[in-house]
């Protein structure tokens, strides 16, 4: 889902830069420079399009300076940075609904879309699901009163897979499903103006094998998941196909251990983790899965090792602030602690867990709780 963003981009720079009558020579050599940091580095990127943003608006390059804003945005996905990613998306806004010089633009109500679906994408990320879904919706309902062209069926199956998403992470799984099918049967008649359709299917059908572990269906998720998995190990050459058979055998290993299957998950981490780069954003929960599967097998030292290493990753990836993901860690350390009937040190990281949900909450005390109506998540606390 996360790339499909940067295609639409892609598309409306070079079509825009057709029409465009402007002075670019200078400015677009900035850009350029933006670009290819773009997936590299990201602080060279954020330097180099606030750079192009700032020469674009004072030569009113109207094309490249909403560019550079949205290149901007995706890099704040893509690495996580959701403090500069809604800072940015309000800066996107103000641009296209109060700048005088975008009133006869004709690629506006092209990146007034684009906004909708950062501000899904955002929420979606903060798991604030009902906006998010409010925005994939309302970009679905546009959507569908224009032609078929290939930017609209890459973005069609992308609001698709966040909207299954979203229902699924809210427990309506059968909407969930439906909108997976959506995506398939969209990406099945078009095939044969898809780039890597296969891929795309198959990305869907890995979406569709979350859906069936949530409800419990194990083996119906092991089947597509099995399918994913043999379809892109064959294809770990291929750069754009990495992080996909990297998350496919995460999510293969995942549900082995969701049916109590420890050896086999493990032999799972085994044999394809070297495919794993240290800086990889699976490394973490990898972490986090040899744990719960060695935790499963009451082997407590091993499961204590990973979850440390696993808390350690996450804290440092989070810049030491609280997160729900570092509280989840220190459950699983709680639960690791309760096994062992050390049920003291138990009580102290789930208290340590509890005060990752709220920003005042120190308190170290196991009668005190941090406020529901401030934490983070609730899911979590309950």
């Amino acid at each position: 889902m996360k790339n499909i963003i940067f295609f639409i981009l892609i598309s409306l720079f070079f079509v825009s830069q057709v029409s465009a009558q402007e002075k670019t020579t200078d400015t677009q050599s900035l850009f350029n420079k933006a670009l290819s940091f773009h997936y590299a580095n990201k602080d060279s990127a954020y330097f180099y399009y606030e750079k192009t943003i700032a020469k674009a608006n004072k030569e009113n390059n109207i094309t490249t300076l909403l560019n550079s804003y949205y290149y901007l945005t995706n890099v704040n996905g893509n690495y996580y940075d959701l403090k500069n990613y809604h800072k940015n998306i309000k800066r996107q806004e103000k641009l296209l609904f109060t700048d005088k010089r975008l009133d006869t633009f004709s690629f506006l109500n092209d990146y007034k879309k684009l906004l909708l679906f950062d501000k899904g994408n955002y929420n979606y990320k903060i798991k604030q699901y009902e906006s998010s879904k409010t925005h994939f919706k309302n970009l679905l309902e546009k959507l569908n009163k224009e032609k078929f062209n290939k930017t609209n069926i890459e973005t069609l199956q992308s609001v698709y897979s966040f909207l299954g998403a979203i229902y699924k992470n809210t427990g309506k799984f059968e909407v969930a499903n439906s909108y997976y099918e959506k995506s398939i049967h969209l990406t099945e008649a078009n095939k044969d103006s898809l780039t890597n359709w296969e891929s795309k299917i198959h990305s869907f059908k890995k979406l569709q094998a979350k859906n069936f572990i949530a409800k419990k269906e194990f083996k119906k998720a092991n089947k597509l998941l099995s399918e994913a998995f043999v379809f892109y190990s064959k294809n770990t050459k291929i750069p754009q196909f990495k992080n996909n058979f990297i998350s496919t055998y995460v999510a293969l290993a995942k549900n082995n251990i969701k049916q109590k299957h420890y050896h086999k998950a493990i032999q799972i981490l085994n044999e394809n983790t070297r495919f794993l780069k240290t800086d990889n954003p699976f490394d973490r929960e990898i972490e986090i899965l040899y744990g719960d599967a060695y935790l499963g097998l009451n082997f407590h030292t091993k499961a204590d090792f990973y979850y440390k290493r696993s808390l350690e990753k996450t804290k440092q990836y989070r810049n030491n602030n609280k997160h729900q993901d570092v509280a989840l860690i220190y459950a699983k350390l709680g639960e690791l602690s309760f096994k062992q009937q050390e049920y003291e040190e138990a009580l102290q990281n789930y208290q340590k867990a509890l005060m990752q949900l709220e920003n005042s909450f120190v308190n170290e005390n196991f009668a005190d709780n941090p406020n529901p109506e401030k934490v983070v998540s609730k899911t979590t606390l309950i």
